[in-house]
């Protein structure tokens, strides 16, 4: 709860621990300043800005400004049941009587409230507002111990965990030290510098002077500070030998989280691993050793490395001549397998996929390889792709760098599955075209990852994905809420969110349908009821997408209900509806729609329409003006033009109103009722080409 207080004050919090993973330190101190929201909220505290900061050995949360004591807050005391409470005349009973007696108030004071449990009498008294020091004391135990870490560690005799041992806690509220105990440590009003080049204990104040007191013992616990000058002094480094350096994200917000001082020392390997594709020399540094290489201004390799240290310069010189013969040696074995492997072309390493399974009972990747081919050509010719030679080359190349050293054998560098497939194959004499798909069919590898760019990597990149989908199920690897061991999930959103932000129009069923097929022609279909499953996750994983790019649940719902397996088609018809949903019309067309599911639902189908029987003045122009607009409307839908197909429809909005006004739809004369339910059976599948309206929630 965020306010000011003229005598409010600053907290400070900071664990103290042994060096805490790297990844850990980001998902913790999230969760800490989730937590503390939701204790001052609950206990109506007062506070300014609150944050989070951390090192390797510390975990520190901040609040500016925090309330001396709760704000006044009324609290409210559940009674007896009302019927209880009250005779058949309303009058207080003996209970309601007692009850208002053990509060010290009249009965008529009293309001009753309903809960799950029925009708409840209650009263509301202002609750004594606690001091902040006692809610910190009583909470601040619990709240440590309930940080949760990906793996935790115990060290002592009970059962308290913690990822790693908690060695001081420093709490402060303002000038006062918030006494209590954790896992044998106490607070105090003390923390500790570097390990190395400031180990002693350092007197905090106040919360003012942490940051300031912390950079003069050698920490920098701000990660965002600590970020900048590791890409100021990488930078630096990299201009002493004119060169640039390579910036990777993950591998800059990993070591930030390394070290409490960062410094940079730039070593060399020998110019004889030039000769190695850039990825497999940049693996080889950021696998193991953490480094960071450089470009010339040409954008070509240079022989020298960056490596980012917390500690004493003097020291920096040795531990660069250690780092550099361990990357020498690893860049030896990577030189090893690309001189090995590039004896073999890759079209030769075919037969070796017999030998390789792919999955436990579903064949080998020469299977997979087979079927790849059938599935791409199926898709292009979908998307009239008219390059399926080249296609179906990189389908059948595609899987050959799993069985290369580089890769079967190489350790860190397995995760350049695809790209050393792409070095091979232009190696190996493939056109550009066919190497560049084998390198993007592996594409989006994870959320946020990049899109493949061309078309043949794009299209060979579904069929790869929904090849696996596809078999996963098949061998009962079906994803529950916490277990999905194959990343079919995974795979399956990366379909979803390539088809949709690459605009590609794609039906799904059809290539489920084939994939199917070729699983079945291999002998590999062991089970015949997978395929309602498989349509069933595909939607699940669209809705999901949607809903996260922030479209309401009940827009999805419609747009889905009347199609889902075309996930870009499925984007274009909500953000139709999302464009019109404001409108008066659009408001009322949505009521007009749900009076027709109330008036079909449990209607058996009523057959074709005959215009002879439409007698009504009403239903004859709704009809005619329908049959008037629809080969447009269709046209609209055929383009993709969903919101003109929208405008469309929106002009029979006051025909349909007309007709529930003034015909009566479930006639007493079956023929009649029957031909109406035709009628209206008819306009509701015109909306439903783009979205089930009935399903929009009106507020």
């Amino acid at each position: 709860m965020k306010g000011r207080n003229s005598s409010s004050a600053d907290f400070l919090l900071e664990i103290g621990t042994e060096e805490i993973p790297s990844s850990y330190l980001p998902l913790a101190t999230d969760q800490m300043r989730k937590d503390f929201e939701r204790f001052l909220d609950e206990n109506s505290l007062l506070s300014g800005k609150i944050f989070t900061l951390h090192t390797p050995r510390r975990l520190t949360l901040v609040v500016k400004r925090l309330a001396p004591v709760q704000k006044k807050r009324t609290v409210q005391i559940l009674g007896p049941p009302a019927k209880l409470c009250f005779d058949d005349k309303g009058f207080p009973t003996p209970t309601l009587i007692g009850f208002a007696q053990s509060h010290r108030i009249k009965p008529d004071e009293v309001k009753t409230t309903k809960t799950e449990k029925g009708e409840y009498v209650y009263l509301e008294k202002s609750g004594r507002a606690k001091p902040t020091s006692a809610l910190l004391k009583e909470y601040l135990p619990f709240f440590i111990q309930s940080v949760n870490f990906p793996k935790s560690m115990r060290w002592l005799k009970n059962d308290f965990r913690f990822a790693r041992p908690i060695r001081w806690i420093l709490a402060l509220y303002g000038e006062r030290v918030i006494r209590f105990s954790v896992a044998g440590v106490k607070s105090a009003n003390f923390t500790r510098g570097h390990r190395g080049l400031h180990p002693e204990r350092i007197l905090i104040k106040s919360p003012k002077d942490y940051v300031r007191r912390l950079n003069y013992a050698c920490v920098i616990v701000d990660p965002a500070e600590r970020l900048a000058r590791i890409r100021q002094c990488l930078c630096e480094k990299a201009q002493e030998v004119d060169g640039q350096c390579v910036m990777d994200e993950e591998l800059l917000n990993e070591v930030n989280n390394l070290v409490e001082y960062p410094l940079c020392a730039r070593g060399r390997f020998s110019n004889a691993y030039l000769k190695l594709p850039m990825q497999v020399i940049l693996t080889a540094m950021k696998a193991h050793q953490r480094y960071f290489g450089l470009l010339s201004n040409k954008g070509k390799m240079l022989p020298y490395f960056i490596a980012v240290v917390s500690g004493d310069e003097k020291w920096v010189d040795d531990i660069l001549d250690g780092n550099r013969r361990v990357l020498q040696a690893r860049l030896a074995d990577a030189l090893f397998y690309w001189n090995t492997d590039r004896r073999i072309p890759l079209d030769e390493r075919i037969e070796s996929l017999k030998d390789v399974v792919w999955l436990e009972g579903m064949g080998t990747l020469y299977h997979k390889t087979e079927r790849l081919v059938k599935l791409v050509a199926l898709t292009a010719s979908l998307l009239d792709f008219d390059r399926i030679s080249v296609l179906k080359r990189a389908a059948w190349l595609s899987k050959t760098d799993l069985v290369t050293s580089m890769i079967k054998d190489g350790k860190e560098f397995t995760t350049l599955e695809g790209r050393i497939g792409m070095e091979y194959a232009l190696q190996s004499g493939e056109p550009k075209d066919v190497a560049i798909a084998i390198y993007e069919h592996y594409l989006p590898r994870y959320p946020g990852d990049i899109f493949p760019e061309t078309l043949q990597g794009t299209i060979l990149a579904i069929a790869d994905k929904l090849d696996t989908v596809v078999g996963g199920f098949i061998a009962g690897h079906i994803p529950t809420g916490s277990q999905d061991a194959h990343g079919l999930r995974r795979h399956t959103t990366a379909i979803v969110s390539t088809l949709i932000e690459k605009n590609i129009s794609l039906n799904l069923i059809s290539l489920v349908d084939e994939s199917l097929k070729a699983f079945d022609r291999q002998g590999l279909l062991k089970t015949r009821n997978v395929r309602d499953q498989i349509l069933s996750f595909l939607r699940t994983r669209t809705e999901n997408w949607l809903q996260e790019e922030d479209f309401r649940y009940d827009m999805v719902d419609a747009v889905l209900s009347a199609r889902y397996d075309n996930p870009a088609d499925a984007k274009m018809r909500i953000t139709a509806l999302n464009e019109l949903r404001s409108s008066v019309d659009f408001f009322k067309l949505v009521l007009a729609q749900k009076r027709v599911a109330n008036i079909l639902k449990g209607q058996s189908e009523p057959g074709p329409l005959t215009e002879s029987l439409l007698s009504e003045k009403a239903e004859r122009q709704l009809f005619d003006a329908a049959k008037k607009l629809e080969p447009q409307y269709r046209e609209c839908i055929r383009e993709g033009n969903y919101r003109e197909g929208l405008r469309k429809l929106l002009s029979l909005r006051a025909l349909i109103d007309r007709l529930f006004d003034e015909v009566l739809i479930m006639a007493k004369d079956e023929a009649l009722r029957m031909n109406r339910l035709a009628l209206v059976t008819y306009i509701k599948s015109l909306f439903n080409e783009i979205g089930d309206l009935s399903k929009i929630v009106i507020e």
